[in-house]
């Protein structure tokens, strides 16, 4: 049956040849070549503005073009695009899938190229497809490195036709065209929402979502929602099922969500946080990576406050073994009159020092460790100047840190004041073996 379906016209050709690709200018020595056209014309942008800034663009003055402006000395342009040409065949949806190549020299007036109808499915009103295609290599580097000069055929086995290159396994038709034009459509499409757009995402995917699917689908693509729409067909439908209701509120609002990646984030943060998902003050903001932004900082702040309580709720496990290995040291303190050391008495201590210096001698739960000596550091108003760790076993300083890891003003007066007192640590340490001795001895 495909054998008998119309050629693509020139006129078809030409639509697609003119929609969808990113035209290039190359600036070099002051002269851009603009790749639509291949004409040169000479401009004032400068080289290094161009190469750190991504987004210059520039009106060719020969075609009237709107074309990217990128740094490089290339004098050729070749690419490629994938173009869906949708029509209707004796009761079949039928989507033409077609490789458009175009290669660009510089100083040259037109482009050479090239045209591949690579692989064509055919859909029912079920939803039911066949795939009729060419061959791709024998060991393709890429999934659709189609062999040109093989015939479209009817291919056996299911749509999961996979090859094995550099990228692995892949479904070599599931391709998102550059550019869908949507020509006659089976009237169940027409009837839920397709008329002459697919809003950017893949043709075939839509269509089986939309016969099989269920109602989300149908009210996306209707309410005109495209990121979502690209959302929901991506992620398989959970969450935009889940925060249906809260899509169908934004949408009477007139809420266009322009990232559906980072609307979805937000509203999962909201629901975490026990907010109103209902309420579009929330779910309706105006500048969504903001509001995003702070609600994820919320989000992250407290699971970082139920992190902790769990992490203090065990450390309570550990207060009586804490007392029995560092029993030895506990009371023990020493100063300068300026500077005060002391041993943290308690696990709960070791929360307090965390929480205060914001860093992670509570979090990575250095009470535990056998051989370490944890030692505040304290001005003689009691504010908290450094922690100290302490190797017992090899009787030196391992770190002395102040808030957030740093150094404070008194670094050096604590490091010498804690050599200092080394012997009395070494006298506490023996003292301390020995009592483990006799009470293993018992």
């Amino acid at each position: 049956m495909f054998s008998h379906l119309p050629e693509i016209t020139e006129k078809q050709l030409q639509k697609g040849f003119e929609k969808g690709w990113g035209w290039r200018g190359y600036l070099c020595k002051g002269e851009i070549w603009c790749t639509h056209c291949g004409e040169v014309f000479s401009s004032d942008l400068n080289e290094l503005a161009v190469s750190v800034c991504n987004n210059i663009y520039v009106v060719c003055p020969h075609c009237g073009k709107r074309i990217k402006v990128e740094k490089s000395r290339k004098k050729s342009y070749n690419v490629m695009q994938y173009v869906c040409y949708m029509t209707t065949f004796k009761g079949l949806q039928v989507f033409r899938y077609l490789l458009l190549c175009q290669e660009m020299k510089k100083g040259q007036r037109e482009p050479l190229r090239r045209t591949l109808e690579a692989f064509q499915v055919w859909m029912d009103e079920k939803g039911s497809k066949a795939y009729i295609s060419r061959s791709v290599r024998a060991f393709p580097k890429y999934s659709d490195d189609w062999l040109w000069q093989s015939p479209l055929e009817l291919k056996s086995g299911n749509s999961y036709s996979y090859s094995y290159g550099y990228y692995g396994g892949y479904n070599r038709y599931n391709i998102t065209p550059n550019v869908t034009f949507v020509g006659g459509v089976l009237p169940i499409l027409r009837q839920r929402g397709i008329k002459s757009s697919v809003m950017g995402t893949n043709p075939v995917t839509l269509c089986t979502n939309l016969i099989k699917g269920g109602p989300v689908t149908e009210s996306l693509f209707k309410m005109k929602q495209s990121s979502l729409l690209r959302y929901h067909l991506n992620d398989g439908g959970g969450s935009t099922v889940k925060f249906m209701y809260a899509i169908k509120i934004a949408n009477r609002h007139h809420y266009k969500v322009s990232d559906a990646n980072l609307w979805m984030d937000m509203i999962r943060s909201l629901e975490e946080l026990g907010k109103d998902t209902h309420n579009p003050e929330y779910i309706c903001p105006k500048d969504l990576k903001k509001a995003h932004d702070k609600w994820q900082q919320k989000v992250e702040a407290v699971r970082a406050k139920k992190r902790l309580e769990e992490r203090k709720a065990e450390a309570v496990k550990w207060e009586k073994k804490y007392a029995e290995s560092k029993g030895a040291f506990i009371g023990l303190c020493f100063d300068d009159g300026k500077v005060f050391i002391s041993v943290l008495p308690s696990v709960a201590a070791f929360a307090e020092e965390g929480s205060h210096m914001h860093h992670c001698v509570f979090a990575n739960s250095y009470y535990k460790k056998e051989d370490a000596l944890i030692m505040s550091a304290r001005d003689k108003m009691g504010n908290r100047l450094e922690t100290v760790e302490v190797s017992i076993k090899n009787l030196s300083i391992v770190q002395s840190r102040a808030v957030n890891n740093g150094i404070s003003e008194a670094h050096d007066e604590i490091i010498s004041l804690v050599n200092k007192f080394m012997p009395e640590i070494a006298r506490r340490a023996n003292s301390g073996n020995q009592q483990k001795i006799i009470s293993k001895v018992k």
